[in-house]
């Protein structure tokens, strides 16, 4: 029987912690008419690219430390349990 335990730390954005405020200020004072005067393709990279950097600026980031089992496909919840 193969079984693999591994600890794992992954760093991810806490959205439970979010401001929403600061995001939708910063929103209402673009200029949108003006930015989103360019072809569609350069218009959504504009707009994701802000997004982004809103998401890096507003919603912290925490660590998050979990385990991982790896195991056969064929190997279910009470065979491991034995």
């Amino acid at each position: 029987m193969w079984v693999e335990k591994t600890s794992t730390k992954v760093i991810r954005f806490d959205y439970n912690k979010i401001d929403l405020n600061g995001i939708r200020e910063e929103l209402r004072s673009c200029n949108w008419d003006e930015e989103m005067k360019g072809n569609v393709n350069e218009s959504w990279a504009l707009f994701k690219r802000r997004l982004l950097d809103l998401q890096h600026k507003y919603v912290p980031k925490a660590m998050v430390q979990g385990e991982k089992l790896r195991k056969e496909i064929w190997l279910t919840h009470k065979q491991l349990k034995r």
